[in-house]
């Protein structure tokens, strides 16, 4: 990945730790941004919007939320693209972190690593389809683009979180 995964995995597990961090502050700032999208129609806040599937969800989501709600959702996805520069190094330096400790797993620890960048682009693709959504009357085939995009970043970024937490166990089992 870049040669990074050749650096000293001290220095690995700091990059980890820095996009980490930064990945918890600009969720932070998406959570505390969001009051308003989490309705009796959208339970999820802006998680149901993403998996409305159709344009008639959308409309209704979209609808529960009022001129508020609308806005507040347009800012959540624009510091979405932010939140997406922290969270593909984070989960992606942490496989890496992994895959230094564990060479029999190297190979599948660096393609998971290399597949967050495929999630990252899959959830630009999300945020846009959405924004069409918002922009716009819902209309086909932006809310099967948001689904189908949100379900496979969720299901790569799964895979990456679920090695990284492994491995810290792992290492932290060893230490002991």
């Amino acid at each position: 990945m870049f040669g990074i995964h050749t650096l000293h995995p001290r220095t690995l597990w700091r990059l980890f730790l820095a996009f980490l961090a930064a990945t918890i502050v600009v969720s932070a700032g998406m959570w505390a941004t969001s009051g308003t999208l989490t309705t009796s129609v959208a339970p999820h806040g802006i998680v149901s919007f993403e998996f409305s599937g159709d344009s008639e969800t959308a409309a209704l989501i979209i609808e529960s939320w009022g001129d508020r709600g609308r806005i507040e959702a347009a800012f959540n996805l624009g510091l979405d693209f932010l939140f997406i520069a922290v969270w593909v190094p984070a989960i992606a330096i942490g496989c890496l972190w992994v895959a230094q400790h564990f060479g029999r797993y190297v190979r599948a620890l660096r393609a998971i690593a290399l597949l967050q960048i495929v999630a990252g682009v899959l959830d630009m693709v999300e945020n846009v389809a959405l924004l069409n959504l918002l922009l716009a009357p819902p209309a086909e085939p932006w809310p099967q683009l948001a689904w189908w995009a949100a379900a496979l970043k969720f299901s790569i970024v799964g895979g990456g979180v679920a090695a990284i937490a492994a491995g810290v166990i792992v290492a932290g089992a060893r230490r002991t």
